[in-house]
């Protein structure tokens, strides 16, 4: 009979080190892996996140381990987050849902929203709900889609248009829409007077920059001087990260009072001569983008022969 306890007693520390190994060789795996992984118990609070989330979001695990999710949401869908979560855990439907991927948004840690792939699974651990999100980053996979997409639009603009003055509003809507961007603006050169004059301003409902609009249609801009004419005289693409910040922008303290902050630009060209410039602002400070000037580069090219 103790021999018989003591092979039980074995083969019980055997089972325990053999589950330890493995939970082991599982935490492992979620740490180094790509995606971004992240566990919640049923209070939402964070339980497990991996090395691939610390690198999307910018958070160290250390930091969030204990946190509440919403940390890791836009502020604006809190609400509609809480009540996925409280429906996907009573939903009789649960293991059709698990496993499929769906398109969120995230925060980073400098506040910065971007978009990504999730599927999303449960455990029920000994009465405990653990929720484990798996997350990837498709930033570059929709830039690349919008791109192709404002390439396309504009290209099919100018196929059905009948002069510059109809479509220009429609192209304007179009870089915005599909590249998210919040203002754009087209000048065209005036030979006589040898300035640049504004002579269409589109921006989306709920940008509010009268003071910057008015004012734009009433400015002129010289070779050189403001981003409009600095495009002019270089005949190449510009881009500036926070024109609130920038010596060469005339309307700094007018595009500070109302939030706008990133822009760039590009020459309408007809073969090396350049008859036009079209701007466009967001609200947001964002880093030069080479293949955004680039893309654009080619569509002011279509323009300029239209």
């Amino acid at each position: 009979a103790a021999g018989q306890i003591a092979l039980i007693a074995i083969e019980r520390k055997r089972a325990e080190e053999s589950a330890r190994a493995a939970q082991m060789r599982f935490q492992g795996i979620l740490g180094i892996a790509q995606d971004g992984i992240i566990s919640v118990d049923s209070h939402q609070r964070i339980v497990l996140f991996n090395q691939g989330a610390e690198k999307i979001f910018g958070y160290t695990q250390a930091e969030m381990m204990g946190s509440l999710l919403e940390l890791l949401l836009p502020q604006r869908f809190s609400a509609a987050h809480e009540k996925h979560v409280v429906d996907f855990a009573r939903s009789p439907d649960v293991a059709r849902m698990m496993g499929q991927r769906r398109e969120v948004s995230g925060r980073r840690r400098d506040g910065g929203e971007f978009p990504a792939e999730a599927s999303i699974s449960k455990l029920d651990l000994g009465g405990e709900l653990v929720l484990t999100v798996i997350l990837r980053d498709i930033t570059e996979r929709k830039r690349a889609e919008q791109r192709l997409m404002a390439q396309h639009t504009v290209t099919q603009m100018l196929a059905e248009a009948a002069t510059l003055e109809e479509v220009t509003p429609k192209i304007l809507q179009a870089v915005c829409e599909c590249l998210v961007w919040d203002l754009g603006e087209l000048w065209r050169i005036d030979r006589a007077a040898g300035v640049l004059r504004c002579v269409e301003v589109w921006h989306k409902e709920f940008v509010e920059a009268p003071e910057f609009v008015a004012t734009t249609h009433d400015m002129t801009f010289l070779p050189g001087i403001g981003l409009p004419g600095r495009v002019w005289s270089s005949r190449e693409p510009a881009y500036i990260p926070d024109v609130v910040q920038d010596s060469n922008f005339p309307r700094a303290p007018i595009a500070a009072r109302e939030g706008l902050h990133a822009a760039f630009a590009f020459p309408i060209l007809l073969g090396s001569e350049v008859v036009g410039v079209m701007d466009f602002f967001s609200r947001e400070i964002r880093q030069p983008d080479q293949d955004l000037l680039d893309m654009m580069a080619t569509i002011g090219s279509q323009i300029g022969q239209f």
